[in-house]
């Protein structure tokens, strides 16, 4: 009897054994599947974030060429300002860009003659998201203006209003002021 004894108890240990096996093992395939699921949230919104971060480059560098073209002139080469400031606008920037003379900074120049070019030189340019869709890029720049050789410095602040829109971020709106 102590031999069947031995046969039994090894058999239900057997059997205990391969039931506690079956059991980890569907404990395990869960945690797997889990672990993968986890792994392509993960990637996801490192995707997200990437987009993201990009987003915010284009849309600081989209408030930066915005301004650098609006105040950037040379009297030689003056023709097609207008276009590429329109090309970027949409709503009330143009709005501003088709009836304002604010961004005609060149008028009234015409009988000064000789050479007249002005230039920006970014100081500092800084964002806020809002949303998703639309932010707000504030550049601090000095406006160099020269007239016959001779430069005039001023610092200026503008807060440009950005919307994202068909997969690029058009210029909405903006507002430029003096610094002093």
């Amino acid at each position: 009897m102590n031999r069947n004894s031995f046969i039994v108890v090894s058999l239900l240990l057997f059997v205990a054994t391969s039931i506690v096996s079956v059991i980890f093992y569907e404990n395990w395939n869960e945690e797997k599947k889990h672990r993968m699921i986890l792994q392509e949230e993960v990637k996801q919104l490192r995707d997200r974030l990437e987009a993201s971060e990009s987003n915010n480059k284009k849309l600081v560098q989209h408030g930066k060429e915005f301004i650098e073209i609006m105040f950037t002139y040379d009297s030689k080469t003056a023709p097609g300002i207008q276009e590429k400031l329109l090309e970027r606008a949409s709503g009330q920037a143009r709005d501003k860009l088709t009836k304002s003379e604010e961004v005609h900074h060149t008028e009234g120049t015409e009988d000064i003659g000789g050479d007249i070019s002005s230039k920006v030189e970014i100081l500092e340019t800084y964002y806020n998201r809002i949303d998703e869709d639309s932010a707000l890029v504030t550049v601090v720049f000095n406006h160099v203006l020269t007239v016959e050789g001779v430069a005039t410095r001023t610092k200026n602040e503008a807060v440009v209003n950005l919307e994202h829109f068909e997969g690029d971020w058009s210029i909405e709106n903006f507002e430029v002021k003096q610094l002093l």
